[in-house]
C-alpha cells in the first residue's frame, strides 16, 4: 500500500508577502508590502553594520531594541531552588544582581561578555532593563547591600570632564551634556543651564560649585544639582557621584556635594 502523499505548499504560496516562508532557500519572513529584494538587501546591510560594531555597541543596540519591543523578550526567570529563586538570565544560574554589581563597579559590557561566554548581548540588555524596573537587594556576602534603583538622569555642564561622563554611563546612568544639546561654546548663563536641565528632568553635574549652590538656595524647584570639586581621578569621581546619588531617594530639589577625598 502506497503511503499518503505529503502536501507541499506551492512556490507561489511559500513566497506570499507577509507569510512565513517554508521553502528551503528562504530564511526570513517578508513583511507585507515589502519587495523580497528590498527586504533581503536591508537586512543584509543591517547585519554588516552590526557586525562592524564593538561588543559594547552591540550590547547598547540590543538594549534599545529590547526597550522598544517592550515585554516581547523578557529573558529573565526566577526558579525555586536556583540561586535562591533570584532573577537569573533564562536557562542559566547567572543572577541579574551579579551582572548589575559588575556594571556598578565600572566593568565594561564587553568585559562582562568575555567573563561569561555563554551570555549574549541581548542577555545584558534584559538584565539592565530588569534592574531599571524593579528593586532587588545585592548579596551582602559581596559587601553590596543597598537596593538597586533606576539610575539617575544627569545634565553635565560644559566644564564637566567627559571621561567622568563616560564612566557614569558605564555605571548605568543616563547622562547628556551641554555640548550634545547644541549649547556648547555659547557661554550659556548658569540659570539657563539649570532651566534646560530641569525642563528635561535632569540633575545638573557641575564643577561650578559656588554659583550653582547660590542658584539652589535662591530657588530649589529644580531636578537636582550635583556639585563636584576638580578631581583628576575621573573613574574615582564617577564612583563617588554614583555612591552619593545612590543614597538619595529623589534628586529633585536636592543639592548633592561630591568632594575630592583628602590626599
Amino acid at each position: 500500500m502506497r503511503g499518503r502523499r505529503r502536501h507541499r505548499p506551492s512556490a507561489d504560496l511559500a513566497h506570499t508577502p507577509g507569510r512565513a516562508c517554508n521553502h528551503a532557500s528562504c530564511e526570513r519572513t517578508i513583511p507585507v508590502g515589502w519587495k523580497k529584494e528590498t527586504f533581503v538587501s536591508t537586512i543584509d546591510d543591517l547585519e554588516k553594520q552590526i557586525a562592524a560594531l564593538t561588543r559594547a555597541e552591540q550590547a547598547e543596540l540590543a538594549q534599545r531594541l529590547v526597550q522598544a519591543l517592550g515585554d516581547a523578550f523578557p529573558g529573565i526567570e526566577s526558579t525555586a531552588g536556583v540561586c535562591g529563586g533570584e532573577p537569573c538570565i533564562v536557562r542559566t544560574r547567572i543572577p541579574v544582581w551579579v551582572l548589575e554589581a559588575m556594571r556598578r563597579q565600572g566593568v565594561h559590557e564587553g568585559d562582562i561578555l568575555r567573563s561569561y561566554p555563554i551570555l549574549r548581548v541581548e542577555d545584558l540588555a534584559n538584565a539592565w532593563r530588569t534592574c531599571g524596573r524593579t528593586e532587588m537587594k545585592l548579596s551582602s556576602r559581596f559587601g553590596i547591600t543597598r537596593a538597586l534603583r533606576t539610575m539617575a538622569r544627569f545634565y553635565a555642564n560644559e566644564n564637566f570632564p567627559l571621561p567622568v561622563v563616560e564612566q557614569l554611563r558605564r555605571l548605568g546612568h543616563d547622562v547628556t551634556t551641554v555640548q550634545e544639546t547644541g549649547r556648547g561654546s555659547q557661554q550659556t548663563p548658569d540659570d539657563v543651564v539649570l532651566q534646560v536641565a530641569t525642563a528635561d528632568r535632569r540633575a545638573v553635574l557641575t564643577l561650578n560649585r559656588k554659583h550653582f549652590i547660590r542658584l539652589h538656595h535662591a530657588n530649589s524647584h529644580h531636578a537636582g544639582i550635583v556639585t563636584c570639586t576638580v578631581d583628576a581621578d575621573f573613574e574615582g569621581q564617577a564612583l563617588r557621584i554614583h555612591d552619593a546619588v545612590a543614597g538619595v531617594e529623589v534628586l529633585a530639589g536636592r543639592l548633592v556635594r561630591v568632594n575630592r577625598p583628602p590626599a
